[in-house]
């Protein structure tokens, strides 16, 4: 692994716990093809089917286990801007090498661990931002934040001083939605 990217999913509005958009990671591996990078994802575990009224209730009060996983990125790539039409900002992290090795290596230790899962402020973003911290002299959020949403820990992330600026590279990556907008107008 080379480098990190932090990947922002835009919202999505037929999932009530994707509608402020959602966070993942990319491991950027120097020997491969962008979309067959691995990519770390942080999300709830829901059954299949589960009734409606009872995703809600349990995504804000809790009720559902949580924890990551890892896929190669062309699976969220096309889920997001294939089927959901969700545009994606990767942000490239410009981390010291020993610095992706730590966060790399500390997602190993991760996977397969169940945390609780909480929609307003245990989620995707406030896990992602607690990884990326261990290698940060400043949080991205407070531990005792009411509410975490992707977009404060990118504003964050873009803010941040690491030495030189945090974030390398910003790359848009339009949903095909987007590009069918883009090509009318």
């Amino acid at each position: 692994i080379e480098s990190l990217s932090l990947v922002f999913a835009s919202g999505y509005m037929s999932n009530p716990a994707s509608m402020y958009g959602h966070l993942f990671l990319k491991l950027n591996n120097v020997n491969s093809n962008n979309l067959l990078d691995s990519s770390i994802n942080y999300g709830a575990i829901v059954p299949n089917a589960e009734n409606p009224i009872i995703y809600i209730l349990r995504g804000i009060f809790g009720g559902y286990d949580a924890g990551f996983s890892d896929k190669q990125f062309y699976r969220h790539h096309h889920n997001y801007t294939d089927i959901e039409l969700r545009d994606l900002w990767e942000y490239k992290l410009n981390l010291s090498q020993f610095d992706v090795n730590l966060i790399t290596n500390h997602i190993w230790e991760l996977l397969g661990v169940k945390f609780d899962y909480y929609f307003i402020d245990e989620n995707c973003a406030f896990h992602i931002a607690k990884l990326l911290e261990i290698v940060l002299d400043q949080q991205l959020i407070t531990d005792d934040s009411l509410w975490v949403m992707p977009s404060s820990v990118i504003k964050k992330l873009t803010k941040h001083d690491y030495h030189q600026s945090l974030v390398n590279d910003i790359k848009y990556i339009p949903s095909n939605e987007s590009i069918l907008h883009n090509y009318f107008e």
